[in-house]
């Protein structure tokens, strides 16, 4: 124990900085930002090197300059017209998943954006990032050793994170086993992703304005410090890189404005601004996650609503599902006759065939759906069900969605507006609808007496325009956009 003991003691002397050096520097330089004790400067400077990551040579990209109008003086997705598009402050403890948290803030704010709805409490995970769910790649571990900027966007893209309520962060390393069992309907994947080195000042406003950007840069000892103020460093001893999310910048003070990962107790509120030549290799890697919520995955074709079809009768399923690699995938084409609770497997085609047969049983309740083989839930299109109502005939009216889930329909919407909710069970359900800036006008409290049912909500007195529903029990919560036309 004492010898641990003189080994962390020389670690701190020979690495660290004490909290009167950075004073006096930053005062002798007429700096313009405040150091002070917190949770991390006063860990052994061999355990704050645990929640930055080893400088490693990035991989070289190149990338063309944006020909766009000259940027803003000031830009802060804080305050973006009145409205908040970044999410809360996350810490990540002494694991060293600062990457993880970068990538999941830039996409959080931007489906936000995307979704135009500031309001809406989401929260991905980190922890699915850091588990076994996503393999060492570009020789990162990509667990609380850290984490490569370039692998992390690109498995955002093609795979997606589940909700932070799915996989609860724990700061270690973890398997991929511990999501939730339903994980694949928590997936959000992201649209496009970008990274560049270097990319300059330009380039990185310009990418701002679409949404935060994900920066790496050197966290010198000095910075453990950090307060309040524009940040320039002092120190000469690195740490090590660390990853955050820029959310704006400021002409005014020459800065930058982050999100950091380290709790709302550290820096600004969470947050901390540093300057745009503060020596610190700010941008020694960027990424870029772009959210487009019209992007569908699956699309049913036919029967596409009001079709009827005799029992026996053989139907022609035509869906169209987009694929991002070239691998081959296969779509299941499942029928149910209890709403949902169970599925029987009909057909296996390719997804390049788009297409195809089975038969209208003669039952009076029957549903269908198609799902991607390779990727469960990613091109899951459940919530577009072919169902049938009354003996002898089937109608498709995207009425059943998938369990725990709600879909809406018509869509837009007109006086009224039908809400298909499949639960595990018999529940109570609260319905709302939000306006664009998250004022509730309108909520309603019902009963379901059944795992699937179909509510009406009248909308008589509601304008036109777009909405979010919200509907939630005790099981679960979600959001939908609503288009009153």
């Amino acid at each position: 124990m004492r010898i641990l003991s003189v080994i962390l003691l020389l670690s701190s002397i020979l690495y660290s900085t004490s909290l009167p050096e950075v004073r006096d520097a930053i005062k002798r330089k007429k700096y313009e930002w405040t150091a002070s004790e917190n949770w991390i400067t006063r860990l052994p400077a061999s355990m704050q090197k645990n929640i930055v990551k080893k400088a490693k040579y990035p991989v070289s990209m190149k990338h063309t300059g944006l020909a766009g109008s000259p940027a803003p003086a000031n830009w802060d997705w804080r305050n973006h017209n009145g409205k908040n598009y970044v999410t809360s402050v996350k810490d990540q403890g002494g694991c060293g998943s600062c990457w993880a948290h970068a990538a999941c803030a830039i996409l959080e704010s931007a489906i936000l954006i995307d979704t135009e709805n500031p309001s809406f409490d989401l929260d991905l995970s980190e922890q699915y990032l850091v588990s076994t769910c996503l393999l060492p790649e570009e020789g990162w571990p990509n667990d609380c050793g850290g984490g490569s900027p370039l692998a992390v966007v690109r498995f955002l893209a093609k795979h997606g994170t589940v909700t932070e309520e799915c996989y609860p962060y724990s700061g270690r390393n973890s398997s991929c086993d511990e999501r939730c069992e339903l994980w694949f309907r928590e997936l959000v994947k992201a649209t496009t992703w970008a990274y560049v080195n270097y990319p300059g000042i330009e380039w990185m406003k310009e990418n701002i304005q679409t949404g935060p950007i994900y920066v790496s840069f050197m966290v010198y000892y000095d910075f453990f410090y950090y307060d309040s103020g524009v940040y320039k460093r002092t120190s000469s001893t690195e740490a090590g890189l660390h990853d955050i999310a820029t959310v704006g910048w400021s002409d005014t003070d020459s800065c930058w404005i982050c999100k950091n990962s380290w709790g709302e107790n550290w820096g600004e509120n969470g947050f901390f601004r540093i300057a745009y030549y503060a020596d610190s290799k700010f941008g020694i890697e960027t990424s870029t996650l772009t959210y487009d919520d019209s992007a569908e995955y699956a699309q049913q074709l036919v029967p596409n609503g009001g079709e009827k079809y005799n029992s026996s009768e053989k139907v022609k399923f035509i869906f169209k599902i987009k694929e991002y690699d070239s691998s081959t995938d296969y779509a299941n084409l499942y029928l149910s006759t209890d709403f949902g609770v169970s599925w029987i497997q009909l057909a296996t085609v390719p997804v390049d065939t788009g297409y195809c047969y089975f038969t209208i049983p003669a039952l009076p309740e029957m549903l269908a759906k198609v799902a991607s083989q390779r990727n469960p839930g990613l091109y899951d299109i459940s919530d577009s069900t072919f169902s049938g109502r009354g003996t002898g005939f089937a109608k498709f009216n995207r009425a059943v969605p998938a369990k725990n889930s709600f879909c809406i329909f018509p869509q837009p919407a007109r006086s009224y507006v039908n809400i298909a909710l499949n639960s595990y069970r018999k529940t109570d359900v609260s319905i709302s609808i939000y306006n664009l800036i998250g004022i509730r006008i309108l909520n309603k409290q019902c009963s379901v007496d059944q795992p699937a049912a179909v509510l009406r909500l009248s909308l008589k007195n509601i304008e036109k325009g777009i909405y979010f529903i919200e509907v939630r029990n005790s099981d679960f919560k979600a959001n939908k956009v609503l288009v009153i036309d």
